[in-house]
């Protein structure tokens, strides 16, 4: 497979941790990862919710 960038397979973007938030939310972060010549990112989604559907379901909403 060729792509035309890099890919990042372990971001953080928004994630809460402790009593802070990570330093890029979902648009400064693919910003960022296109400039640096990555054109895919995979995000790490939170696992609050009782199952997956409603973790990755919650994480889009809040990249919207």
């Amino acid at each position: 497979m060729v792509l035309p960038g890099g890919v990042d397979v372990h971001t953080h973007f928004d994630l809460p941790m402790s009593a802070t938030v990570s330093s890029d939310d979902h648009y400064t972060g693919h910003k960022a990862a296109a400039f640096g010549g990555t054109t895919t990112v995979i995000d790490f989604v939170p696992q609050d919710a009782d199952s997956l559907q409603e973790n990755v379901d919650a994480w889009h909403a809040k990249a919207e």
